[in-house]
């Protein structure tokens, strides 16, 4: 056969293989403490913006345009709306198809929900865009307080 190893072109002996689990454990209390100290790094930076309300009239990309151009006019958060790489993640309180829908031709824009918040979606994007604070806090809190029990 010509994919023998023995002739000029032919196969790998022994190539890599894809049964490689590259996974990491990590523990609890260092996820609540990772959480913790991004979220303070990024509100020393500025780089948190609290919304008492996100929504679009519509679930157009064109809206959703719009939405972060007003943004862009914040002192702080004019790269919103120019950065072309994981600018935003909107933690909206609750879920919201308008929202996801109309973000959704973005590939710098995020839009998830705050229960599912974790580390390297944090870090992934640099601003960090907070619906209802008052709830939304409290989500955290608790969602914190949970895995410190356990």
């Amino acid at each position: 056969s010509t994919r023998s190893p023995i002739w000029v072109g032919g196969g790998v002996t022994h190539g890599p293989r894809n049964d490689n689990n590259v996974e990491r454990k990590i523990n609890k209390k260092m996820k609540i403490k990772a959480l913790y100290t991004i979220l303070s790094k990024k509100a020393k930076d500025g780089e948190i913006l609290f919304v008492d309300s996100l929504s679009l009239s519509s679930a157009k990309t064109k809206d959703a345009k719009s939405l972060l151009a007003v943004l862009g006019g914040i002192k702080g958060f004019e790269m919103v709306s120019k950065k072309t790489k994981n600018a935003a993640l909107f933690a909206l309180y609750e879920k919201n198809k308008e929202m996801e829908r109309g973000f959704n031709n973005f590939g710098n824009v995020e839009v998830d929900e705050v229960r599912n918040i974790n580390p390297v979606d944090l870090l992934k994007y640099k601003y960090l865009i907070v619906s209802n604070p008052k709830q939304s806090v409290e989500v955290m809190a608790a969602k914190i307080a949970n895995k410190a029990k356990k």
